[in-house]
This record gives C-alpha cells, structure tokens and sequence, in this order.
C-alpha cells in the first residue's frame, strides 16, 4: 500500500500538505527490476509482490557494555519468502534511531538469502548479563555499532546508497524494499519514520527484554498492523522455535510439505441399473495423485488419474473398496482407506408438480467461469422488452442488452463496456457485480467494485442504450444496486469483506439522492439498534488467523457486510441482508438512519422437518442431527399482503476465508472443545469420526456445533422478525427424489454428495412474483442448479408447487449448461411477449439464463386501453381465456379504483368520476390475468338547444353594473372580479378597461400602491384563465402601482413595475392571456419524494400565440395555500420549480408562513412550481439557538452538515465556504464563472466558480494582492461585511429598524467592518453577544463565526430578501 496522508500523523500538517500528493505517486521507475524487490515488471513499486522483508528486530542499548539485555547482541532479521535465491551483494540495511539525531548508518550486505529462509545480522554489542548468547550465529556483523532498546529505525535497500531523508518511505528511493520503525515500550513513545504507523508503548514498542517481529512475513506497509511484540522470558519452547532470532543456517524454517489423506470417509448410495459417479477427496502431499481402488462392484471402475468411481451397477449389495492414493513427493507419500459402497434399488416416488413450468429459450453468453461472475444478475426492462445481464468476469466486463421479443430466441443487440466507462478519475476496474432498471427516469443503474479492496466503488447511471449519464460513489464493495420506484435514490449493498490483509473496511449501504446529487454511505456504527442475535465475529489469532470467539457490537461497523437490499411497498424502507453476521437491518431511507438490526437465530436440526444430509457417503441420506443452522440468508425479498410485510429469505450460508481471518472449521477440530453436556459432544461421541468433515463455524462457543446456512427459504414477518414459515428440509428431499445421482453435486462438480458436507443445494436468491391473484416466490439453488417454485399467497401457509432443472450433468463436471443460478427475474404476464408468466434465471457459472414459462391459464382482453366521461355510456370488455389443463374459461373482473370506474360480472366498465383504473379479469384458477387501464375525463358541458318549432319564451337579461367592485385596504386596491365556465367547461375571467380604469382612479397618485385582481374561485377549482384587453395591460404598465396582484383559490401572481414592462413589452400589442392552474403532472420526476400529494401549480402567460416566460429585470412573487400536516416544521417547507421533466430546482428564497398558511417565493419567470416537504434531521442541534435557521436553510440545499445527521454547530467554516453559501443563497448561476483572479484559488476547487462569482459582484476581496486565503476561518466581522455586500449586489432592501445602538466593544471593530456591523445589526441580522456584567452587548468582531451563528444570518438575510 502506498502511503497516505493519514499514514503520518505525527508530522506537522504543512508538511503533510506539502508531501501529500507527492506520496501518491510513489517512487520514481527502476531502470530493472531486481529479485527479491517490490516491483512490477514496469518498475512500479507494489507491495504485494513477494519480496524480502524486515522480519524481525531487537536491541540492546546504545552503547558495547549495556547490560540487563536478554539477547546478547542487538539483531536485524531479514527473510525471504520468495522461492528463489536473492544475492544481497549491492545491497545495504541502514539504520537509526532517537539518539542519532537524524543520521543515518549503513551496513552494506554480502553473501545471498536463500528462499524461505533468513539473514541474521548481529550488533558490535557484548552484552555480558543476557539470557541468551547469539554471538556466534550472526550472518553479517556491524561493526561499531549497538542497536537500541528505545526504539529504531531499519530500512532495506537493494542500494548502498546512504540515506538523507528522515522517512524513506515518504520519499520511496528506487531501491526502496522494506523499512520498520519502532519505538520503545514507554508511554507516548514516538519515532519519526515509519510505513504508515508505527508499534508503541508497553504491548508494542521495543525493550531489551522484547523485539517487534513480522506476523506471518506479511508487509502490508503499515508497520503498527504488520508487527507484534515479542516478549522472550515467557515463550514456551514451540514458541521459542518459532520466534527466536533465525539465520541462514536454519535453512527453509518455514515450508512444510502437509499429511497426504483422504478426506472421502463414505462413498453415496448407487443404484442398480442407474448411472453412477463419485470423485475422491484427497487432501495434503504434493500433487498430481495417482489412485487404486479394489472390491469394486461390479459395473463400477476407478480413473487412476483423477480419482473417479463411474459406471452402472448390476447388482444389489455392500460392497468394501480399499483405496490406495499416491502423491508425488520425493519420496512418494502413500494413504489407504476402506470405504463402504452400498448399491440399492431404484429411487422412490418423486414429489409431484402443481404447476407446469416449462424452458422455452435461452441466451449464452459464450464464456463460463467455474467461479461464476459470468451471467450473474438479469433485469427485465418493461418499457422496451429487453433485459439486461451482468457479466462481471467477461473480459471486458460488459451488460449484455438483449431484445427478448422472441423468448424462443433472444438477440443481443449490444455489450456495454462498462469496465472502460467505469475507469476514469483514477478509477481502476474491479468488478462488475449488479444492475437495475428505472422505468420512471428511463435509466439503468450498475454496481462497480474498485481493483483495490479498500476503496470505494461507484454506481454508473445509464440510458437504456447504455449511454453514460452521470455515475456516484458507492461504498467499499458495492454488491448490489437498487433504485427506488421514483427514481429519486439508488441504493447499493456495500459488502467491504477484508479481501486483503491491508486492512478491514467498513460495510455500508449507500442511498444516492439524485434530486441533490448526494451520495451517503449509511454505517452500522449506533450498537444500540443492533440485537444480540446478530453474529458479529471475534478477533482471529495472530498466527492461525482463526476466529475462535464472538466480537462485540462496537465491531459491526467493520464486520457487518451488506449484501443485498429489497425496498418496502411504499418504498421508504430499505431491508438489508447481512449474510455472514446472520442478520437483518431495516434503514430509513429519506433520514438515511438504521432503524433495527436483528439476527435471525438458528435453525433446528434435530426437528423431523429439518433433515439433511452431512455425510459423503453417496447416499442420499436425510438424518436429524443435534445441530443449528445458521440462516445466513443472501438473496432476500419483500411481500405485502393485508397490510402485513413478509420477508423471504434464500437461507445460502456464508463462511469467513480470509488471509486475515478464518471461521470455518470441522466438526473434528470443534467437538474437543464442546461442552461434555451437551447433546452435540453426546451425539457425536456415540458417532465417533462420522461427521468429523462437516463445516461447521469456529466462532460460536462450546455449547454446540454451528452449520453455515438453512438449507431452505423462510419467511418473516418484517415488523417483528419473527418466523412464520421455513421450507425445512424440501430442497433436498426434492433434489434427492429428482437427481439422485447428482444429489448435492456442485455447481462445477457432479459428484454426487460433493456438498454434502458444507451448505448442500444452497439457496442462492429468492423473488416473489405476482402471478394473477397468486403469489409465486421463486428460488434457485446454486450448486444443483435449478429453480423452487412455492405458491406464498399466503404467507403463513406456503405450498411448493414445481422444481425445474435445465442443467446438463453429462459429461461430468460440465459448465457449459444452466450451471450456478444466481439473479432471478419475474415478468409478469401483462408485460410478457408471449402473454404468459416468464421467469428469467442467470446461471453465473454456465454463463446463460435460463427462460422459464410458467403454463398456467392465459387471459387476453379485446382492449388493453379505453377512454371514457363521465356520465356516458359504459363500454364492456370481452376476455378470452386459454385454461391450464383441466381448467375453466370462467373470468373474474375487479377494479383497481371502483371510485373511478366500476365493472361488473360481465365485464362492462362504468365511468363514475374523473381519474385513471385498472379492470382486471382473472382465470377461475387465480393464476391468469389481463389488464385494461381505464382513463375517465369529466363530462362534456350541458348546452340547451330547443328543437324546430318550439316557442321559447325569453326574458330580457337584468343588466349588470358596468362599475366594477374596487375596494381599497390601505395601500392595496382590490377589484372584485367573476369567473365563469366557458363553452369547454374552463374557468375563464375577463378584466376589462373599465375595471383597470377604476382601480387606477382608487390609487391615484400613489407610487408604493399595489393593486390586486381577486376571482371568486377556490383552490379546487383546477385552473383560472385571466384574459387582459391590450389596453388594459398597458394601462397597469404605464401606472404608478408598485405591482399588480392576480389572485385565485389555487394561488396568488404578483408582478413587480419591472415584470409589468417586459410582459407589455413583449406582448407588441397584442391581448394577454395569464393561466393559473394546479395540476398533478408527472414532470415531479425525481421531486416525487418532496413532493408527494402537495400543491403543484403551473403558470403560464401568452400574448396572441407567443408563450412568454422570461420577466426581464422584474419579479413574479407567488404564493400557494398550504395546510401543514400532523408533525410538519414550518421551515422545511419549501418551494420547487419544476423546469423540465425530472428536474426539480430547489428556490432557496421560498418561506412558509404558518400564521397565514401561505408559501411565498419570488421567481424572474413563469414555470411549473410545487409545495415540498425537505426537513433534513441533525441530531445535535436541539439545543441550539439556531436549530429553526438550521433547518430552514438545510431544507433549501443552502447548508449541509459535517456528515451524516450531524451539523457541527460549533465547527467554523471557511472563507470559502462562506462564499460559497452566499452564492447558493443568491441562486447564482455559477456554470460560466471563470477562474477568477486569486492565485490560491485553482480553477477545480469545489469553490472556485463561487468566489469568481462573488468576487466580481464585489461581495469579497483578497486578503493580499492575488490572494484569497480561502482555508482562513471567517470572523464575525468579516461576515457581516459579506453579508451585507450580497444585499447590496443582489438589490436586497434591509429594514433599518432595528435597534441602531452601538455595541459595547464598538471601538474594536475595524473601519472596514463597522458599517455594515451597523446595518447588520439594524436589519435585525446580528444582535451581538452579551457582555459580563452588564445589559450591552458585544458584538465580538474577531471571533471566528461558528456555523450555527452562520445559520442564523444567513436565514435572517434570506428571509429578508424575499419581504
């Protein structure tokens, strides 16, 4: 690992800021690369190349007499894990520590290290009370010189060039290798160089009695994880052969050729008359092997190469076979065993389908990887018929798009190339793991992981041509990708395993906001939402790696591993699968909080439902064991029936295998350990080695024996978690009936019982569909291969109803098949080609997916579309249905909004009231389907038209008043005006020339006069046209009114003397038409979430055929009826303008006022707006004075917090941030602002564009010619002036009302400052900080403003802006 600027703490920051990008590159190329260094072939350094390494050091004072030294010299060992010879000849160990002063001493080497073996230079020291001489087993001696016992430094050069650096390893010389630093064992002990941290203090730090040595020969770069204490005077003697000082004399102390054996202790049940294959297990010696085997029955034989028994068996009986396996050691090892092979008759009865499913096609990739990746995850694309497939270990990764218009015979038309779009800024491509597909924003999302497992990947937003459109940061590892319906957040399960010793990251879910372009990774760091169920590993021994204990919940925030998410219903809650910590974890998603986290406990083995088989005996043997299983669910999804949520889990099982941790063991190494009372050490003692090679997990305790995974699917009740159905032992029991001959094989193996004794069939992904009036959910097994149907209507009562399995097993070990389902995809009858249910299945190891057609009752409808009014005749569907076998053709209709449009029995839809339905006609069997969606307008108007010959009696109509209702209410002229239905059923209000005359009159003179149009219509009124004569308009733009007001139900437009002129202006005479209208467009796009079911108003003014838009210099000041709702904050109300289809702009100057009931906003043009609802929650402003500023600027996008749920309110902020705020608070347009003039401010700084902005309206300076200082905190002062300026340019009109007193430190504000200190203060913005021991206040100029005070001007400003 290259070092970072988190590497260095001790050094002083400017140092930091100087060396950090410079750290980043790493060291300059080598001209070659050298044996035994850290160097990729290009001379890159690398430090996971084998190389030599600094293993272990140990010193014994500075000086040649010290004395008390356990050691009687001070050592430097080097090792070699590589497998070659290194000659050390031009190489160099240079050293120094605290009491050289920064000097540097160097030994240079000779002679060469052998591999795996090490070098052992000795000290000049003679240390003469020691414990243990080494005098006489020193490679290489130092003359001269004593290595000491309070810490040191030790770098490995492939040079003898002498270094001059404090810490090599910032600077990273060509022939950097290896470097330690250590300090001593006291308290507070440092050292000035080091990779990345450094050992210290009582249980790390050096002694004369202690060394630091390497765990393991791994180099990580980071000298406090990679080295551990060693304490001499407590080792036992294995201990003291491992960790005594090594030379090359020891020769390869480290290489052990294991025991050769054989790992098969029963061979599976064969069958007369049935195909039979079975492989060995051989474990240990040197491969290849070679086999013999006798006693076979007859029609079997064994491949001496690879160990496989295969044939037919002709007869009945038990058979001994006595196997013999050789390696290829010198010399040969050998290891015999008797095994016991029963052939039986043929199979039982199989359990029988319900429901006919049926392969109709299928898509291969045409590449197949033993360990899948290849076709992993399939989406379906509704809108254009395609699906979309994952293939993370193609090379290049790509998504295949394939059109599925003949399911028979699917066509990719396109590979997006995803690894190339994904490597960009840095990025380097890992792997591709998941995509899903938006239909409400026409985009496809895709997970990618980075190469380096430590850092976090991104999600990559696509059309559906698979164009890039924008991409995200993700957490470390993102496993899986998932949008909400509305397309306003996509979340993805960050798994951050600890792939690499480096170190352990920390799991996540990421929810990507893209209204507000936020991406925010959700930790699992609050223990009090997690439960004690939850399976949170232990620490592993330092040597074994082994995890033999539970952790603690402080842990999970590294341990827990997300790795699949499914939304609720109303999709505001995320369900998280945590597979390798058993668990669930249910997050908020608009507070981005976790909500719960609940282990899922364990599964009883010993329960009649709950058998399996352990046992490699080539049977097919389902037993109860007093064991528990461990859910360990990996696919996951949701069901909501009856207003209760259900959970459905695919219990897979997952095992930690680490280089830096372990927690899978064997039933042999655990039961020693058991505790003798229980009923797993008596079960297995009766049993003796019969289940000594089943998997078990090393982290749960001694009070049983712990299985990875269920075996099975279970459902939970989401509110509560509590179980309320588990398949038990069905998959099995199925699988064995079914394929008896590969029971348990794996998904790259077909031998039978291959999983026998780890997770079995394993259960790999859950989905559940909708299959008319059923509920379907589908699970595929990942090893057998295969897809479990079960009827889940009822939650509580599933029934399984089908098991298909398309993969081909011959010949053996075959992955070119339906092999290693992994992604399940459901589509519905209504939105399948062939207008039956489709189940698409990703086989990740053959490389295809699968496509299954469910054969129940088809129903189609004479019309999938019908458009009535309300009032008018009904119209009646006719259905047509082609029954499953031995069904009926009988329908069943209903309505999705009987409210809207009814039907009844014989298909026949009334139109009762404005709006959208859906009329469903079901198969009499539940499981056919068809859809017509139903669009209801409101009636036409009613006009009387007498018919010929009739005599109509008239009445000569009372004459209205020509005189319009002018009222005057201080300095606002209020004229009355009607609105009435035209003949298309709109509203429409016609102010005439005599009614602006009046008004005009009313005002006369006056210049502060506003003059306000009121119609006689509600807000439910739906839409007001206004209609303006020419002259009319011209006359309100000639007058002397400060503005105009037009007020209706739905809203109220007030124009500005400015708006008035470019409106008329625009208009070149013609007639102006102004339309107020509420609407529920679906142009919300992306807002929906803000948005909801609140007002949205479109505005809209034309002259003649010409639309206007743009208000020149002038202002619109809107304002919409709102009523808050239970538990809504006033101040996170906020106003959007809905631009363009999905683009919300957020209008910072809105504000809501509660007294009136009443959002206001001003806006320079006419444009679709809406009330939303955007209360962002930080958990530690409760208290503050501030808390309502706050929330009204965080809810306008104006301020964030320091991270999430936090704000920070006593932090600082920046000069820069400051501007940056302001220019959010302007609602400047900050995309065409140059470089700007200040040299410290570099054109990509995020707030570069902000300063230039701000800058050229005046609103800040320099410090100093050309220099911003953009990192200096802001005072109190310095604000003011800010603030004050940003009126000023913004044309802002501050009340100077205030109180205008001056402040008691007065005579400290600067000159600059003291101006707008007093405008401030007037405008009622900053009211100062009181002084002790009196009634004045201070207004304290040089403090550094922290951000809750910042808040609190800056609301005050904005909301003054808008008054």
């Amino acid at each position: 690992m290259k070092p970072t600027g988190k590497a260095i703490v001790s050094l002083m920051l400017t140092a930091e800021m100087l060396l950090g990008s410079a750290w980043m590159a790493g060291p300059a190329v080598a001209a070659s690369v050298q044996s035994g260094t850290p160097y990729t072939a290009d001379g890159k350094y690398n430090v996971n190349i084998p190389h030599i390494v600094v293993n272990q050091v140990y010193g014994g004072g500075n000086t040649a007499d010290a004395s008390g030294g356990f050691f009687s010299k001070g050592y430097i060992e080097l090792y070699n894990p590589t497998d070659s010879d290194v000659s050390l000849a031009g190489w160099s160990v240079q050293y120094s520590d605290p009491k050289l002063a920064g000097q540097w001493s160097k030994l240079d080497l000779n002679g060469s290290i052998k591999a795996h073996s090490s070098y052992l230079i000795t000290d000049d020291a003679n240390n003469t009370e020691h414990k243990e001489d080494i005098s006489a087993i020193g490679d290489q001696s130092w003359p001269g010189m004593y290595f000491n016992n309070n810490g040191m430094k030790v770098v490995l050069l492939s040079s003898t060039d002498l270094l001059q650096v404090m810490n090599p390893f910032q600077t990273m010389p060509s022939s950097y290798v290896d470097m330690i630093g250590a300090a001593a064992n006291d308290n507070n002990a440092t050292i000035d160089g080091y990779e990345v941290d450094y050992p210290t203090g009582k249980t790390e730090g050096t002694s004369k009695q202690k060394s630091v040595r390497r765990v393991d020969f791994v180099d990580t770069d980071n000298n406090k994880a990679d080295f551990k204490q060693i304490s001499f005077d407590t080792l036992d003697a294995s201990s003291w052969a491992l960790f005594k000082p090594h030379n090359s004399a020891d020769g390869q102390w480290s290489v052990k050729v294991p025991d050769l054996g054989i790992a098969t202790k029963n061979l599976s049940e064969a069958k007369v008359g049935s195909p039979y294959s079975v492989s060995l297990s051989v474990y240990g010696g040197v491969q290849p092997y070679s086999f013999e085997a006798a006693g076979l029955p007859d029609g079997l034989s064994l491949d001496a190469a690879s160990g496989n028994i295969s044939g037919t068996p002709t007869k009945v009986g038990a058979s001994t076979v006595s196997i013999a396996v050789y390696d290829s050691s010198t010399p040969r090892k050998k290891t015999e065993a008797d095994l016991l092979l029963n052939v039986a008759e043929a199979a039982a009865p199989l359990t029988p389908d319900l429901l006919s499913v049926t392969k109709i096609g299928g898509y291969a990739v045409g590449v197949t990887n033993k360990d899948g990746g290849v076709a992993e995850i399939v989406k379906f694309n509704r809108d254009n018929g395609k699906f979309y497939l994952v293939n993370g270990s193609s090379h290049p990764a790509t998504v295949d798009i394939v059109n599925l218009k003949d399911p028979s015979n699917p066509q990719k038309e396109y590979s997006i190339n995803v690894e190339q779009l994904s490597e960009v800024d840095g990025f380097t491509y890992g792997d591709l793991t998941s995509v899903d597909i938006n239909t409400a924003t026409k985009r496809i999302a895709v997970a990618i992981q980075e190469e380096d497992a430590m850092k976090n990947g991104k999600v990559l937003v696509l059309d559906y041509d698979g164009k890039l459109l924008t991409s995200y940061e993700a957490g470390v590892q993102p496993d899986m990708v998932k949008y909400t319906n509305d397309g306003r957040y996509i979340l993805t399960a960050d798994e951050a395993e600890p792939r690499t010793t480096v170190g352990d990251p920390e799991g996540s879910v990421t929810i990507i906001d893209t209204l507000k372009n936020t991406s925010i990774l959700v930790k699992f760091d609050n223990p009090d939402v997690i439960d004690d169920l939850v399976h949170i590993r232990g620490v592993a021994d330092p040597v074994t790696k082994q995890i033999t204990g539970k952790g603690e919940k402080k842990d999970a925030v590294r341990d827990l591993e997300p790795e699949f998410v499914v939304l609720s219903d109303d999709q505001t809650i995320a369900y998280v699968a945590l597979q390798e910590n058993n668990a669930i974890a249910a997050i908020d998603i608009a507070s981005k909080k976790v909500l719960w986290v609940n282990g899922l406990g364990f599964k009883d083995l010993s329960l009649p439902t709950n058998q399996l088989d352990l046992v490699k005996d080539k049977k097919v043997n389902l037993e109860n064991v007093p064991f528990l299983g461990t859910y360990m669910p990996d696919g996951i999804d949701q069901y909501t029936v009856g207003g209760k949520t259900y959970l459905f889990t695919a219990n897979e099982g997952d095992a930690t295998e680490w280089d830096s941790k372990v927690n899978v063991s064997t039933v042999k190494k655990m039961k020693g350990s058991l505790n003798p009372d229980s009923k797993a050490a008596e079960f297995l003692n009766k049993n003796k080695d019969k289940y000594d090679s089943v998997e078990v997990m090393s982290d749960m305790g001694n009070d049983g024996i712990y299985l990875y995974g269920g075996r099975s699917f279970s459902i939970w009740e989401a509110d509560s978690m509590e179980q309320v159905y588990d398949s038990g032992s069905d998959f099995e029991k199925i699988t064995g009936e079914r394929l008896p001959e590969f029971f348990n094989a794996s998904n790259s193996n077909t031998t039978m019982d291959n999983r026998s004794t780890k997770k079995g069939p394993e259960p790999e992904y859950v989905k559940v569909g909708k299959v008319g009036q059923k509920a379907l959910a589908f699970i595929g097994l990942e090893r057998i291969g295969g897809l479990m149907t079960y009827d889940v209507t009822n939650p509580m009562e599933p029934s399984f109803v089908n098991y298909i399995n398309t993969r081909e097993f011959t010949p053996a070990n075959t992955i070119e098949t339906d092999t290693g389902p992994e992604g399940i995809e459901f589509i519905p009858a209504t939105s399948s080609p062939t207008g039956w249910p489709l189940v698409l299945v990703a086989n990740e190891v053959g490389g295809t997916v699968a496509i299954y057609q469910l054969n129940v009752s088809k129903v189609t409808l004479n019309q999938t579309s019908l458009s009535l009014k309300v009032g008018e005749a009904s119209a009646t569907l006719e259905a047509s249905v082609v029954p499953a076998k031995g069904g009926s053709n009988v329908v069943t209709w209903s309505s999705s909004n009987s409210s809207v449009a009814s039907v009844d029995n014989n298909g026949k839809v009334t139109p009762l009231a404005k709006g959208t339905a859906v009329i469903s006609a079901y198969s009499a069997d539940g499981y056919g389907v068809a859809e017509s969606t139903v669009t209801v307008a409101t009636a036409d108007p009613v006009i009387s038209n007498p018919g010929p010959g009739t005599t109509v009696t008239t009445k000569d109509p009372v004459k209205e008043s020509t005189t319009p209702a002018v009222n005057s209410d201080g300095n606002k002229i209020i004229v009355e005006i009607k609105a009435s239905k035209d003949a298309e059923g709109n509203l429409v209000a016609s102010i005439t020339s005599d009614m602006v005359t009046g008004a005009l009159k009313s005002l006369g003179n006056s210049a502060n006069g506003q003059i306000v149009f009121r119609s006689n219509v509600d807000a439910a009124s739906g839409e007001v046209l206004l209609n303006f004569p020419s002259s009319a308009f011209a006359a309100l733009a000639g007058s002397t009114a400060k503005s105009v007001g037009f007020e209706a139900g739905i809203g109220t437009i007030t124009l500005d003397r400015n708006a008035l002129s470019a409106v008329h202006t625009a208009a070149k005479g013609e007639d102006i038409k102004l339309s107020i209208s509420s609407t529920d467009t679906e142009e919300k796009g992306k807002a929906q979430a803000v948005i909801g079911s609140r007002p949205v108003i479109n505005l809209a003014i034309s002259a003649g055929s010409q639309r206007l838009s743009n208000l020149g210099a002038g202002f619109a000041t809107i304002t919409v009826p709102y009523t808050l709702r239970a538990n809504e904050d006033a101040n996170a109300v906020v106003a959007y303008d809905l631009m363009n289809a999905g683009q919300a702009v957020v209008l910072a100057g809105s504000s809501y006022n509660a007294a009136t009931g009443q959002l206001i906003f001003r806006s320079s043009q006419f444009s679709t707006y809406a009330v939303g609802y955007n209360k962002v929650s930080f958990s530690d402003i409760g208290s503050s004075f501030a808390k309502d500023s706050i929330t009204y600027l965080a809810a306008r996008d104006v301020i964030t917090g320091i991270s999430e749920g936090e704000f920070g309110s006593k932090s600082q902020l920046t000069r820069a941030d400051v501007t940056l705020l302001l220019a959010r608070l302007a609602g400047a347009d900050l995309s065409t602002e140059g470089a700007g003039n200040f040299t410290d401010v570099k054109v990509d700084d995020y707030y570069a564009a902000a300063v230039a902005w701000a800058n050229r309206k005046g609103i800040v300076t320099g410090v100093s010619e050309g220099q911003f200082d953009p990192r200096a905190n802001v005072t109190r002062e310095q604000l003011s002036v800010m603030i004050i300026r940003l009126a000023k340019a913004m044309n802002w009109t501050l009340p100077v009302s205030g109180d205008g007193s001056a402040f008691a430190d007065q005579k400290w504000i600067s000159v600059y400052a003291l101006e707008a200190a007093t405008a401030a203060r007037q405008a009622g913005i900053i009211s100062g900080k009181p002084a002790a021991g009196s009634s004045a206040h201070n207004f304290a100029p040089k403090d550094t403003a922290t951000r809750e005070e910042i808040a609190q001007m800056l609301a005050k400003l904005l909301k003054l802006s808008q008054s």
